[in-house]
């Protein structure tokens, strides 16, 4: 195969490199005013060009065309197509070809624009570049439709003008492979997709080893994003991003990317996702298998009531409980009926109120027809009274998933009658019955989620970091529970029940490491900012910088504060107003209780944009020290003196910014860029 050199073709014209046409320019004229035809020479000389065949070579084709577009002598824009291209055409191996095009009153005081292929050209004489949005990712498809070169030329005398043609794509040949670059993906991808963030590049093409060649507009400096489709059942999305990358036009790049796998969320589930298992980023798992590594799940999908709205079964039971005492838990406002279970009844299940950037009604008991609807998706072929649980369904939950399975009687929510007031309905391995208020019985919890309901991942007030910058803080401190996401509510903390996949302490730089706890700050050797990571299902966050810490903290007002019961730090946005029946005082070295909110006064403060940093602690090693007590939330600057010591922001007798070990556990709170 020839060589593509990665050469511009505006470069090779400079270095004198290109040929003038051979062939000879002929001229016919009609009558008057009427049409005439006109035939000339184009040329490429240099591997820069026009058309790329299977081979590698760029040449002229045969049945090709070229658009001349001309003024006439009304001074119209005319586009005109010239005759195909024959074998006799077409000379100097490919390189050259004699066009013959018929023309209506053309004005030969201005240039003519040729363009190559003529499906590229638009009636004004621009290049058609949005035929670059759909492709088929093969050499082929590029050299027949889209590999487009042109050229501007003047008149001589009567004679329409020979041409050296320059190439306007860059054209790039991508091998995909997973993120440890130990498997190539190419041979799995159907559907591929560019975009340098002004222009988008869709490819479709029939799965094969073969690289897959996209034809794009030049770029200097674009920040590209790549996604595709893997194949399998659940169509999870590979993705990658490059940041201040040019593409010449002319240019051939041979690229290889290593792609991250992003599962596809609940968000995007349907009626084939029922029984499929849900992890804590809210990732769509396949039926009866184990979760892969990272991920934690939580339950399975029972039942989908209209694309990505639908409930998740837990794996495993709850503590048993009476009628009586579950009929005293919140009642959730959404779904009428349904009782929440505190924190206290969830048997060490984690609570929630998003999965994947998408809400969810946390842990609860549900209505009897949520059950019943639930079982009869799974296939239970057990319909005493409704449907109930089964081998089939328990399959669901006890096969890969690691979950246990029904067994006994379960309460619902639902009173039997008005007239048995002091009765609830149960369902068994049998089917559905009643029973006394006062026994006890199992609980297994539901998560209702919902994508209409999108949960925002920042708090709406803006903060600036800088004469020149503004951030949206995240809406809680980050965590990691198997997947990256954010805490559900401001003042949330884990404390000392720091653990493996359940920690928001972390040692500096651990984006991609974020279970180390060693204790030597060598183990901590490059800085890795976590929001590289999708985190709640999204991605563009980062960690502020030591200057940018220092900024807020002297145009932010700030001031101790205790949340929901909650030590810590609130600051407020640049444009503040109090709401109604909330105050805020700026009490320098005050204490705890120099503002003290209620779980709802504080809704109405984070509506108005403030944000509160708990006092989550430091970990060190194992041990988790001083939590309610101080809090350190890192910046993402080192120490240009030290290879152990980087800068956090801190609160012990005031607000400060200074040096601590890399490997201390501290808190972080992620900022988006306002745009």
């Amino acid at each position: 195969m020839k060589k593509i050199m990665n050469f511009s073709m505006a470069a090779l014209v400079a270095m004198g490199t290109l040929a003038a046409a051979c062939a000879k320019e002929e001229f016919r004229a009609s009558e008057e005013g009427r049409p005439v035809t006109l035939t000339t020479s184009v040329s490429m000389e240099t591997d820069g060009t026009k058309a790329l065949t299977p081979l590698g070579e760029k040449t002229f084709s045969v049945g090709g065309q070229i658009a001349v577009i001309y003024r006439n002598t009304g001074g119209q824009a005319v586009k005109a197509v010239s005759e195909k291209l024959t074998e006799d055409d077409i000379s100097n191996k490919g390189k050259s070809a004699r066009i013959t095009v018929t023309l209506s009153n053309p004005d030969r005081t201005k240039e003519v624009t040729y363009i190559y292929p003529a499906e590229m050209a638009q009636d004004d004489g621009t290049v058609n570049y949005g035929m670059l949005a759909n492709q088929k990712g093969t050499l082929e498809d590029i050299a027949a439709r889209l590999d487009c070169c042109t050229c501007t030329a003047a008149w001589k005398d009567d004679a329409l003008p020979p041409g050296i043609m320059v190439n306007r794509l860059a054209i790039c040949a991508f091998t995909l492979k997973n993120e440890d670059g130990t498997g190539r993906l190419n041979d799995r991808i159907r559907s591929f997709t560019v975009s340098d963030g002004a222009h988008t590049y869709t490819i479709d093409r029939e799965a094969s080893s073969s690289p897959i060649y996209v034809a794009i507009r030049p770029t200097s400096g674009a920040h590209m994003q790549y996604h595709t489709k893997k194949e399998r059942y659940d169509n999870s999305w590979f993705v990658k991003e490059t940041l201040d990358k040019t593409y010449v036009a002319g240019g051939f790049y041979e690229l290889g990317l290593r792609m991250s796998l992003i599962l596809r969320t609940i968000a995007d589930s349907s009626d084939s996702d029922r029984g499929c298992v849900v992890c804590t980023a809210g990732h769509v798992h396949e039926k009866r298998r184990a979760v892969p590594a990272g991920c934690i799940p939580i339950g399975i999908i029972g039942n989908v009531y209209r694309p990505g709205y639908g409930v998740i079964v837990a794996l495993h039971d709850a503590p048993p409980q009476s009628w009586d005492t579950i009929n005293g838990w919140p009642s959730d406002p959404v779904n009428e009926g349904r009782k929440i279970l505190p924190e206290s009844a969830r048997n060490g299940m984690l609570g929630f109120s998003s999965l994947g950037g998408v809400a969810v009604a946390d842990w609860g008991v549900p209505w009897r027809s949520v059950y019943r609807d639930i079982f009869s998706s799974l296939g239970s072929i057990q319909s005493g009274w409704g449907y109930t649980y089964d081998a089939n369904v328990n399959e669901f939950f006890t096969v890969g998933a690691g979950g246990t399975a029904f067994s006994g009687e379960y309460w619902s929510s639902a009173t039997f009658s008005a007239s048995l007031a002091s009765t609830a309905w149960y369902f068994g391995p049998d089917g559905w019955s009643f029973a006394s208020k006062s026994l006890w019985k199992k609980v297994r919890p539901v998560l209702i989620y919902n994508n209409e309901r999108q949960v925002s991942s920042v708090v709406s007030g803006q903060f600036s970091v800088s004469s020149t910058k503004k951030v949206y803080f995240s809406k809680g401190n980050l965590q990691y529970v198997g997947a990256w996401r954010f805490a559900n509510h401001q003042w949330e903390i884990f404390g000392s029940a720091q653990r493996d996949n359940h920690r928001d302490l972390f040692g500096w730089g651990t984006g991609k490491n974020p279970n180390n706890v060693s204790k030597n700050t060598e183990d901590y050797p490059v800085w890795v900012d976590w929001g590289v990571n999708y985190i709640d299902g999204k991605t563009g966050y980062r960690t502020l910088t030591r200057a940018e810490w220092d900024y807020l903290k002297h145009h932010s007002p700030n001031a101790k504060a205790t949340v929901n019961n909650v030590h810590g730090l609130v600051f407020l946005p640049d444009n503040w107003t109090s709401p109604p029946g909330c105050t805020f005082n700026w009490v320098s070295n005050g204490g705890w209780d120099s503002n003290v909110y209620t779980e709802e006064q504080w809704r109405q403060m984070e509506s108005a944009g403030a944000v509160f940093l708990p006092a989550a602690g430091q970990q060190y090693g194992d041990k988790t020290l001083s939590v309610g007590e101080y809090f350190y939330y890192w910046s993402s600057d080192a120490d240009e003196d030290s290879n152990s010591l980087v800068y956090a922001l801190y609160y012990l007798n005031a607000l400060k910014i200074g040096r601590i070990y890399k490997s201390d556990g501290c808190a972080v709170r992620l900022v988006r860029d306002v745009e």
